[in-house]
């Protein structure tokens, strides 16, 4: 239990009245709160959620584009710096992470009160760094300081985005744009031919920018927490 408590995830397409037998279900069973993903297009799933008490806490867009050979080297000043953070201290970075979550379903939710989000961003780049989570983590530095980072997943049949973020400080500078064109870079020198990113819909910036790079919206889901006690 990674937050000290039990959750669980929902599974396939529910009407109200299995929604309401499987939520107290998980009551008996001590879980604490339970995730449901529903199509946005599933009126009746998404009806049943709301009426049993489930809250809208994020609506996740995924985005995609192929990798191809026509992609430019980003250009950098002399006083910036694209490192490989691969098996190096990751506090230097945690700040750049947690930045990265500033839409997390985590971070909205308040019914988190326990520093969930700030332990779950925590924990995704110490295994993001370390190798575990991601293949390659690439920072971005301007005269030395960490002031940007994207982290580079392997999932098979695609590489994934998963973190992306850039300091408050030194935003409208490009450095985003700079990272994804050297992380396209790396996937394609590994074969791979697809790239995902998943963001929310409501993170209208982040929604526009992959667009301006070149990717289109693949899929989007709801995202409901049901909070089934307190403790």
């Amino acid at each position: 239990m990674f937050f000290g408590y039990k959750v669980a995830k929902l599974e396939g397409p529910l009407d109200a009245t299995f929604l309401s037998a499987s939520l107290q279900t998980l009551t008996t069973e001590g879980v604490r709160i339970a995730y449901w993903f529903v199509e946005p297009t599933d009126d009746a799933a998404n009806a049943a959620a709301k009426e049993l008490g489930g809250v809208l806490v994020d609506e996740k867009i995924t985005f995609a584009r192929e990798v191809n050979n026509d992609l430019s080297q980003p250009e950098l000043n002399e006083w910036e710096a694209m490192v490989s953070y691969i098996n190096r201290d990751y506090l230097p970075v945690l700040d750049l992470a947690l930045q990265s979550g500033e839409y997390s379903r985590f971070k909205s939710d308040p019914h988190f009160k326990n520093c969930e989000f700030e332990r779950l961003y925590s924990e995704w780049i110490r295994k993001s760094v370390s190798g575990e989570l991601a293949f390659e983590v690439l920072v971005f530095e301007s005269e030395g300081k960490p002031s940007g980072l994207i982290t580079l997943e392997n999932r098979g049949e695609y590489g994934n985005i998963g973190l992306l973020s850039v300091d408050r400080v030194f935003r409208r500078q490009g450095i985003a744009t700079k990272l994804v064109q050297e992380a396209l870079i790396i996937f394609r020198n590994k074969g791979i031919t697809v790239v995902k990113v998943p963001t929310q819909l409501q993170n209208e910036a982040a929604c526009a920018f992959y667009q301006k790079l070149g990717f289109t919206e693949e899929n989007s889901v709801n995202i409901y927490h049901f909070w089934l006690y307190e403790k």
